[in-house]
């Protein structure tokens, strides 16, 4: 069968999910055509990303947050602005996916939580199948579990959730635990997507931390915590733009444009991994047995309920600041669910050639 990827380019949890989606296709003899990233101004698509999906990657201006002046949260009205005016660029998008879909005639469009995807399915209602695979849609689970209070924040997101969701007969919610599936929703709670890669590394512990921050203004905070702690080394990793290869913050703390081969090796072999709360990099710590320290993205509530979920699955700690202290004195203490995560997460082959082939016979 052939497939047309469209995936989110905001951090990289998307981009490794379609890398790992790709992989489990091919083995069983599927075809991708081509994928579409989207993209904004202050993110690139990494290197990475463009060497290990074998197929055309094209890209298309689609709507991003904007970050605050400190390069830490996101800022609604800088957000608000930026996407309004680049109102037309996204309506060139629109028909720029529709041409791709008419070329390359998929017979599945897979939507790793683009919104535009959506808006196109809701426009020109294509003929083929949509099929919307994200952590974001477990929060329209009745079982999720939110923050206290952000009411408004939680009202804002579920609507855009939906709105993602538009025009698919399938959503996909990746979970770091099984859940019952919700028919009502079409629901299917289904495994992380993790790549072949990471499930052949065998892990060891070296005396580093390993950092990945999705916004580089929070390098700033680790670097003032890290000035208690000079001896430990810190290997960091950011999506940069215009930083060099690799940036010296000071004596021990480096950060580096992100790397997934390197990315994963420095996971294999750290003591820890201190991070912003997204989905995928948590995942790749528990399955290699790693404690995590999760600070969410300041006015990002799924950060926030990524950390939540996380710290219930017993990937680690998380806070609203990145207190070392707190976290080199849990990581000997932790324990995890390693095993049980393990187990859900080798089902991931099984679950997905079933939900597909169910899809490709669903008339």
């Amino acid at each position: 069968m052939r497939f047309l990827f469209i995936v989110q380019g905001e951090g990289r949890g998307h981009m490794t999910q379609a890398i790992s989606l790709y992989q489990i296709l091919a083995r069983h003899g599927h075809q991708l055509s081509a994928v579409m990233v989207g993209q904004s101004q202050s993110r690139i698509i990494p290197q990475f990303f463009k060497k290990q999906i074998q197929a055309p990657v094209f890209t298309f201006y689609s709507p991003n947050f904007q970050l605050d002046t400190k390069r830490r949260g996101v800022s609604f009205f800088r957000t608000l602005v930026y996407n309004l005016e680049r109102m037309p660029a996204f309506v060139r998008s629109l028909f720029r996916l529709r041409r791709m879909v008419r070329i390359y005639q998929p017979e599945i469009m897979v939507n790793f939580y683009d919104p535009l995807a959506a808006i196109y399915a809701a426009l020109w209602r294509p003929k083929i199948k949509m099929v919307c695979i994200a952590h974001q849609y477990l929060m329209m689970h009745p079982r999720f579990v939110f923050p206290r209070g952000k009411r408004i924040a939680r009202w804002a997101m579920l609507i855009f959730t939906r709105v993602s969701a538009w025009g698919a007969g399938k959503c996909l919610a990746l979970s770091f635990r099984w859940m019952p599936d919700v028919p009502a929703h079409n629901l299917v709670v289904v495994p992380p997507l993790l790549r072949a890669e990471i499930k052949k590394m065998k892990p060891t512990t070296e005396n580093f931390l390993l950092s990945y921050i999705l916004n580089d203004g929070y390098a700033n905070d680790i670097a003032a915590e890290h000035r208690h702690y000079s001896d430990l080394k810190i290997m960091g990793f950011w999506d940069h733009r215009d930083s060099p290869g690799v940036t010296c913050l000071q004596e021990n703390l480096k950060y580096r444009q992100l790397d997934d081969i390197a990315f994963l090796d420095a996971m294999r072999r750290c003591c820890g991994l201190v991070s912003t709360a997204g989905f995928e990099s948590i995942c790749e710590a528990m399955y290699l047995g790693k404690p995590v320290f999760m600070i969410p993205v300041k006015k990002q509530i799924e950060q926030y309920c990524n950390a939540i979920d996380a710290y219930r699955a017993g990937a680690g700690l998380w806070g609203f600041d990145f207190d070392l202290t707190r976290f080199l004195d849990y990581i000997p203490k932790h324990r995890g669910n390693f095993k049980s995560f393990k187990k859900w997460v080798h089902s991931a082959e099984g679950v997905y050639t079933s939900l597909f082939k169910d899809q490709i016979h669903d008339e």
